[in-house]
């Protein structure tokens, strides 16, 4: 089962993350398994490439 604890988040994504809960137990009942990668993502300029290290440390 899918679990959201221990994130801070305002009250009204409550919903929207309990939905995104939801949708993974039905996604690992059908499949058994999941693998989800969390993070920021930093892409500026759209190109589909990570930007440099550089350009990240300045945002």
């Amino acid at each position: 089962m899918c679990r959201i604890t221990g994130i801070p988040h305002l009250k009204h994504t409550h919903g929207i993350l309990q939905y995104l809960a939801h949708l993974i137990d039905d996604y690992v009942k059908n499949y058994s398994l999941l693998t989800i990668y969390f993070g920021p993502i930093y892409d500026l300029d759209g190109n589909g490439i990570r930007d440099s290290d550089h350009i990240i440390r300045y945002l």
